[in-house]
């Protein structure tokens, strides 16, 4: 059955799923591209990132998908957190570590380095 556009507005975790796999799709796309893999990462303390792009020369970057701004900061905290593990554990950190947001209009850089960017903006 399909689902109205209202009845979806308001079911904020079914509307961050789809929206979800929309961004794991073009990111896929993307890193295909340049013949890098897609990954997503959980482990065993319950840390999720929701992708990983990983090269053949194995740099990675991560990426956390929120549909708004207000989740930014979260998604950040997992992203340092995953670095930190990962360094920890003798790998490189990411070369890049981003929050892609479906709500907001400009890209930018957090002091913390988290690239903040709309789906919008994504591009090979």
């Amino acid at each position: 059955l399909l689902t109205p556009p209202e009845r979806l507005a308001r079911d904020r975790k079914t509307l961050g799923t789809l929206f979800e796999t929309l961004c794991y799709r073009d990111l896929d796309v993307y890193a295909r591209s340049f013949g890098a893999s897609v990954l997503h990462y959980r482990d065993n303390s319950d840390l999720e990132v929701d992708v990983i792009i990983e090269r053949k020369d194995g740099s990675w970057g991560a990426f956390e998908v929120k549909l708004g701004p207000a989740q930014i900061e979260n998604a950040a905290k997992h992203l340092h957190a995953l670095e930190r593990k990962m360094v920890e554990g003798g790998q490189e950190p990411p070369v890049c570590k981003c929050v892609v947001v479906g709500t907001f209009s400009h890209a930018y850089t957090r002091e913390d380095g988290v690239q903040v960017v709309p789906l919008l903006a994504l591009a090979p």
